[in-house]
């Protein structure tokens, strides 16, 4: 601020005022969306103030149904950008306001808005819709386990005749011995038919050392 006249002999002196003004309430949040209802619930979200001047710490959604009085309004505190606010009447419309709350308080009041719960013949419609593509996704995934447990007896079946190559050459040859010891090798090659090769090698040598 400059308090001397240009064609005065003393030089021009200056002085500086800082202004400080203390943090204010956020500012209204501009609207609401219903997500999603239930015949008894809402869900809705709402983007923040524009102004919100500070950290939002919680908003406020004050609600009453359209046919009684605002008096009878209730709250629900919310410290996210979204709420269920439940405990409502199947097919009845609300009228809802929010307001947001910084480190200085609570903003004003959003404008109202109107949302409606879902009528409860309107949402047995809708279940008996979903019902058929609930059947088909149960249906599909038994088919798919069904498939899955075949491969599975597939592969266990064709493991096991690998694990033993020599069993079937074995048995034909125990088969076409003199039998004074064939049923014994047999025996053990019936039992044993799925072992190792070393263990068919080992009741092999023993038959061939009795036949």
């Amino acid at each position: 601020m400059n308090g001397v006249s240009s064609l005065s002999s003393i030089p021009p002196q200056y002085a500086s005022v800082n202004f400080s003004t203390s943090q204010s309430v956020p500012s209204p949040v501009p609207m609401m969306h219903q997500v999603s209802r239930t015949p008894v619930s809402v869900t809705l979200s709402w983007p923040q103030p524009e102004r919100p001047n500070g950290e939002i710490m919680e908003y406020q959604i004050r609600y009453y149904d359209k046919s009684s009085d605002e008096d009878s309004a209730v709250s629900v505190l919310s410290q996210t950008n979204m709420a269920i606010v439940g405990g409502l009447s199947p097919g009845s419309i609300y009228a809802f306001q929010i307001r947001a709350r910084n480190a200085r308080g609570y903003g004003p009041y959003s404008g109202t808005a109107y949302f409606t719960t879902l009528g409860q013949e309107e949402h047995s419609q809708a279940v008996h819709n979903r019902l058929p593509l609930l059947v088909g996704s149960v249906m599909g995934g038994a088919a798919f386990l069904l498939v899955a447990a075949a491969l599975i007896v597939v592969f266990v079946f064709r493991s096991k005749r690998r694990e033993s190559p020599y069993s079937d050459r074995l048995q034909r040859y125990i088969t076409n011995r003199d039998g004074r010891y064939g049923g014994l090798c047999r025996c053990s090659v019936s039992s044993c038919g799925t072992g190792t090769a070393e263990q068919t090698n080992q009741i092999w040598r023993q038959c061939h050392e009795h036949s």
